[in-house]
């Protein structure tokens, strides 16, 4: 790996920056066919915080208006997910008889679905036809973002099941979720594994890298 000048993490604002490889580029989007190309542009590494990602990303408003189109089946919330079946049995054990669940990125409700009842159930989606979805089918509060929550909401547990690699600087995102946790609450990430040996193999050619909805990849080393 050779140092990046120029180039700074996004989670640590550090310039200890190692270059991967170059990412590919596409005309698919979160399952979605673009009509323009979109470029991939360079995997790197932060030797401060560990943290890998993406440069350059497109701005903030690009990505929410790729996100918020009509589709509702890019991510299947028909089909049975291990994650999400291990997430459903924490929140079981932990909160047998009720709660009050965030998922933050329920794109159509899914896992929301496969709680049950007994728990009051909310989410965060920016794509509006998704959350009418999960809206509908779960009796559940949607928002577009999280700036939309009422200050005063809390909430037991707070779900990103693989959303956090979506977001150019992960660590914003984690403070600002478990700032709506109750006391006793417990937030919940899945993503990949930044660390394995072998995304470690392969560089910037492993395939969690080809999505180009992929721009932030954590670790436990990161995490801790």
């Amino acid at each position: 790996m050779t140092v990046s000048k120029g180039v700074t993490c996004p989670s640590c604002e550090g310039q200890q920056v190692d270059f991967v490889g170059e990412l590919y580029s596409s005309y698919q989007f979160a399952g979605q066919r673009l009509e323009s190309f979109l470029p991939g542009g360079n995997l790197y590494h932060c030797t401060g915080c560990f943290l890998k990602f993406r440069f350059p990303v497109q701005t903030e408003g690009s990505y929410n208006r790729l996100y918020d189109n009509s589709a509702t089946t890019t991510w299947s919330s028909e089909i049975v997910r291990p994650d999400w079946t291990r997430i459903v049995n924490f929140i079981h054990t932990t909160f047998p008889d009720q709660g009050k669940i965030l998922d933050f990125g329920c794109y159509s409700g899914g896992m929301l679905t496969n709680l049950g009842k007994q728990y009051e159930k909310y989410g965060v989606e920016i794509n509006k036809s998704a959350a009418d979805i999960a809206a509908q089918r779960n009796n559940a509060r949607i928002w577009q973002s999280l700036a939309e929550i009422p200050k005063e909401m809390r909430f037991d547990v707070v779900v990103a099941a693989d959303v956090v690699e979506h977001v150019s600087n992960p660590k914003v995102l984690v403070n600002n979720l478990l700032k709506l946790l109750e006391k006793d609450g417990v937030l919940i990430i899945t993503t990949g594994d930044s660390e394995n040996y072998l995304w470690d193999f392969f560089g910037a050619n492993w395939w969690y890298c080809f999505y180009l909805e992929h721009i932030s990849f954590i670790s436990k080393s990161w995490l801790e």
